[in-house]
């Protein structure tokens, strides 16, 4: 009995030091995932991301009307960096439109910070097209971070 008693407290303290280890380092991952930094990050700051090995100054928005509006209304020319990250809410299929769109788009399609899918040169629509006839881009499967890059940059 004593031997028990003797060995209850070691193994106790050994399996809450194992425990408080599991989950610092849980909270250490999830502090360094993509999706959580640029979610707290001023919307419309310009960051620095590895995708697909490749470095890219892209501008965050992290914010519902600025996640609607996207790059829309702009002219090339005034595209911060090399494009633009959405931070989604939650893990969805995202939706896209060209409405307002100037010049063609790249769309990747990402899961934390890997690449899923992309849909390559979208084209801007025509002059005076009607709203119910812009074609909705989607992507393949859940994401939640899309970047948007101007095909001719």
């Amino acid at each position: 009995m004593e031997m028990t008693k003797l060995f209850s407290k070691p193994l106790l303290f050994f399996l809450l030091v194992l425990c408080l280890i599991v989950i610092g380092f849980h909270f250490y991952q999830l502090r360094h995932r993509l999706v959580y930094r640029l979610a707290v990050v001023p919307d419309h700051s310009l960051v620095e991301v590895n995708l697909g090995g490749k470095r890219y100054k892209l501008e965050v928005v992290n914010q519902p009307t600025s996640i609607t509006r996207g790059l829309s209304g702009r002219r090339l020319s005034q595209v911060r960096g090399d494009g633009m990250i959405f931070v989604l809410p939650k893990k969805q299929i995202a939706h896209f439109w060209m409405k307002d769109m100037a010049f063609p788009l790249d769309f990747y399609w990402l899961l934390d910070q890997q690449i899923v899918a992309k849909t390559k040169n979208v084209s801007p629509p025509r002059s005076r097209q009607p709203l119910k006839t812009l074609p909705v881009i989607k992507s393949p499967r859940p994401v939640n971070l899309v970047v948007e890059m101007p095909v001719t940059k």
